[in-house]
């Protein structure tokens, strides 16, 4: 066309520009944790840090002045962890243009009743568990102490910090108007890539933070070499002769939890999930979970989990009904008794499980059985 426009360009897009998302991190260190503001970097923000430095009202007026800096029309984030969160939960509204906030474990909290917060703000506080809890959104970590997010210091604990993480990115990206990240479909390439040519698919991952593991048999890597001599050694040769039903899906900001019925004949060893173990020519049907995180559009991360005791028995390698020697000598009460003790079996299923998984309520298995009393399933 003479303008230059195609049937389907969209004319107002020519008039939008891309928003630029500015995220303004302080805490009490006069320099960074590089691997935070990595973090956040690789989720597409412009990330500026700001150190605590003496506190009190030259701090508030610091992160004041490098707001100012922001060009007009666009807006900012901020992080704050430990004492900064404090001084500045008194001051949003003195923050124009913000748009979220986040506070790690404050050591004060402004009463409510004092003060009202900004209905433009999006707020949100991580908290240990001996914290009093704010009326804003307030999400609680138990077993752990402030500092928990920041990896430089001893109290860091990565699990809640994961979890800290991906809350405060889905908040931020909503805050923004960023468009939901596909994480699905990341997920999805990445598996097809990994099948197709493992050390390529590797190869592009981050250096530090990635890995699989197979909780069960402790198989997986942890590294871009590990994972490479995994999904090639291990995990390849038996990929093409395994197959998976997806059952159901839940997606997240960061991460994808998969829920399947895996099922495969064992007629060769399946070393990630049978490792060393000859074949036995039988058919297993299990139900597995995977876990897939993901951060700045790549997969870095995955567990996967199995009841191993159900692959166990329908391949013949545990029976259920050898009880070692000693269980079993107390009396109980209920069903299935022999001379008032309970005839003890292993409280594991076989194929069972996945068939009650997939099938649902057409399912013609009995619940609670082990437990001596028999119902008609209803799983749905």
């Amino acid at each position: 066309m003479a303008n230059g426009l195609t049937p389907k360009t969209d004319f107002f897009s020519h008039l939008k520009y891309r928003k630029t998302c500015h995220l303004l991190v302080t805490a009490e260190a006069d320099e960074p944790d590089e691997i935070t503001l990595q973090e956040w970097r690789q989720e597409g923000f412009v990330v500026s840090y700001i150190a605590f430095g003496d506190g009190g009202v030259e701090f508030v007026r610091r992160v004041q002045a490098h707001a100012n800096k922001i060009s007009v029309g666009e807006q900012y984030a901020i992080v704050a962890y430990a004492s900064p969160s404090s001084p500045l939960l008194s001051s949003l509204r003195h923050l124009p243009r913000l748009l979220a906030f986040i506070a790690y474990y404050p050591p004060q909290i402004p009463a409510s009743t004092s003060l009202t917060y900004p209905a433009s703000v999006s707020i949100l506080i991580h908290l240990c568990a001996s914290t009093t809890i704010s009326k804003v959104r307030t999400y609680v970590y138990e077993g752990v102490r402030p500092g928990f997010a920041e990896g430089d210091v001893e109290e860091y604990d990565s699990v809640a910090k994961e979890l800290a993480f991906g809350r405060s990115l889905t908040l931020i990206r909503k805050a923004f108007g960023v468009p939901e990240v596909d994480v699905e479909g990341i997920r999805d390439a990445w598996m097809d890539e990994v099948g197709g040519d493992a050390a390529k698919a590797c190869a592009a991952l981050p250096g530090e933070g990635v890995g699989r593991i197979n909780l069960p048999t402790l198989t997986g890597g942890f590294d871009r070499e590990g994972l490479v001599g995994f999904y090639r050694d291990l995990f390849g040769p038996s990929a093409p002769f395994i197959r998976a039903r997806l059952m159901s899906r839940t997606a997240g900001q960061n991460q994808v939890v998969d829920e399947m019925v895996v099922s495969f004949k064992h007629d060769r060893v399946v070393q990630w999930i049978l490792p060393g173990v000859p074949a036995t020519g039988r058919e297993v049907r299990i139900v597995m979970v995977s876990v897939v995180g993901i951060k700045g559009g790549k997969v870095v991360a995955e567990r996967v989990y199995w009841d191993q005791a159900s692959v166990l028995v329908q391949i013949g390698m545990l029976d259920p009904a050898l009880v070692p020697d000693g269980f079993g000598k107390g009396k109980v009460e209920g069903e299935g008794r022999v001379k008032g003790k309970r005839k003890l079996r292993m409280p594991v299923v076989g194929a069972e499980q996945a068939n009650a998984v997939e099938w649902g309520e057409d399912w013609d298995g009995n619940v609670n059985e082990l437990c001596g009393k028999v119902a008609k399933a209803s799983v749905s």
